[in-house]
C-alpha cells in the first residue's frame, strides 16, 4: 500500500472517530488511540482535524445539562414524532433507480439529429447563405457586402412555398 494510500486510510479513521468519541483522546478505543496518536503528532491536517473536534466539544460542553425527567420527556417526545412520521417498510432494499428522460436517451438524440436535418436543409435552399460562404471562402468582400445589402430574389420562393 502507498504512503498516501495508507495516510488517506488513518485520516479516515480519525475522522470517524472523532465523529464517533469526540476531540478527548482519552475517550477513544485504546487501540485506536495508540494509532492515532502517534499519526496526529506528524500530521498537521490530523492535527487540524483534532482541533475542530477539540473547539467542538468546547462549545457542546456550554449546553445545559438535563434532567433525568427532561430527557425522558425528551426521548418520549422524539418516539412519538417518529411513530406519526410515514416510513416505507420492506423485506428487500430497491436498487436505486437512475431518472431517465421523457422519451429515453435515444428520444433526445432523435431529436437534436431531427433539429439539425431541418437546419440544413433551410440553410441548403437559402442562396443567401450559399453565396456569402462563397465570399468568405473566396475573399470578396466587395460581392459579399453587396449580397448582404440587396438580399436575394430567389428568397421569396421558399417564403412563397411556407405560405
Amino acid at each position: 500500500m502507498t504512503d498516501s494510500a495508507n495516510m488517506a486510510q488513518v485520516l479516515g479513521l480519525l475522522e470517524r472517530t472523532l465523529e464517533a468519541y469526540g476531540g478527548d483522546p482519552l475517550r477513544w478505543p485504546t487501540g485506536t488511540r495508540v494509532q492515532l496518536q502517534a499519526f496526529i503528532s506528524s500530521n498537521r491536517i490530523a492535527q487540524s482535524k483534532l482541533a475542530e473536534a477539540q473547539s467542538l466539544d468546547r462549545v457542546l460542553g456550554f449546553a445545559p445539562d438535563l434532567s433525568a425527567r427532561q430527557n425522558t420527556e425528551l426521548a418520549q417526545r422524539i418516539v412519538h414524532a417518529a411513530e406519526r412520521q410515514p416510513r416505507a417498510v420492506g423485506s428487500q432494499t430497491l436498487p436505486a433507480r437512475r431518472p431517465t428522460p421523457p422519451f429515453g436517451s435515444r428520444g433526445i438524440a432523435a431529436a437534436a439529429l431531427a433539429a439539425s436535418l431541418v437546419l440544413g436543409i433551410l440553410t441548403g435552399q437559402s442562396t443567401v447563405i450559399g453565396s456569402l460562404a462563397d465570399a468568405l471562402v473566396t475573399g470578396d468582400t466587395a460581392s459579399l457586402s453587396q449580397q448582404l445589402a440587396l438580399g436575394d430574389d430567389g428568397e421569396t420562393l421558399l417564403d412563397e412555398d411556407l405560405l
